[in-house]
């Protein structure tokens, strides 16, 4: 295999770990921070329109 193929693999590769990995934990910050604030959603707040 080329060298410069496998490279740009290997960085794609870690870069959608990466992405993912950050993606998870902004979400599960998010989810986190609204519990502890015990926040209401749209739904119960105003019914369907908010």
């Amino acid at each position: 295999m080329n060298f410069w193929l496998g490279l740009v693999i290997k960085l794609v590769v870690m870069l959608a770990v990466v992405l993912t990995a950050a993606l998870v934990t902004i979400y599960a910050e998010l989810k986190a921070g609204s519990h502890m604030q015990t926040r209401i959603g749209p739904y119960y707040a105003g019914g369907r329109w908010g």
